[in-house]
């Protein structure tokens, strides 16, 4: 049997009307695996790495562990996901914008931890030195998500947001 599909425009305008709720999605998943990565550093209280065994951790055992955390793949490409679907499948959408700085302000939070937890690294003696370099390279996956994140934001195909200016008499509740 030779089947034949037929697209509508009804089929390619479902899943556009669900692009923009799905990337606010991945990038609120990303945003819990990067804040619990954040808490657990600072060693808050009910954070999953503020003791073992009656022992409290220190900053740098903290930061070496949740370095993969900012380093990690699912927290890069699922920002980077989100900028995709809003901006290239389809064209932008109106908010893609606003997906974009969100992912962009993700990436650079997990970026800057990531680096400040290398750094940690760095200044102990709690890895190898093979350890350290690796560690390092993985910072390279989110400096790479966060390029392109900037990139799609300045470019000409992102739709700008325009801020309308009210008259004088309307600003002044005159008629």
């Amino acid at each position: 049997m030779d089947y034949q599909r037929t697209e509508t425009s009804g089929d390619w305008e479902q899943v556009r009307r669900i692009r923009q709720p799905l990337a606010w999605v991945l990038l609120g998943a990303a945003a819990v695996r990067i804040l619990t990565g954040v808490y657990a550093v600072l060693g808050l209280p009910g954070s999953l790495l503020p003791e073992i065994g009656g022992i409290t951790l220190d900053f740098q055992f903290r930061a070496t562990a949740e370095l993969s955390v900012f380093a990690g793949l699912p927290e890069t490409v699922l920002p980077v996901i989100a900028v995709v679907i809003v901006t290239l499948a389809g064209g932008a959408t109106a908010r893609a914008r606003d997906v974009t700085t969100f992912a962009g302000l993700l990436l650079g939070v997990s970026l800057g931890f990531g680096a400040i937890c290398w750094l940690s690294e760095l200044a102990g003696d709690a890895r190898s030195s093979w350890g350290v370099v690796t560690d390092l390279a993985a910072l390279a996956i989110p400096a790479a998500g966060l390029v392109f994140v900037l990139a799609m934001l300045v470019s000409r195909g992102m739709p700008r947001t325009r801020l309308v200016a009210k008259s004088g008499s309307d600003l002044q509740g005159g008629s």
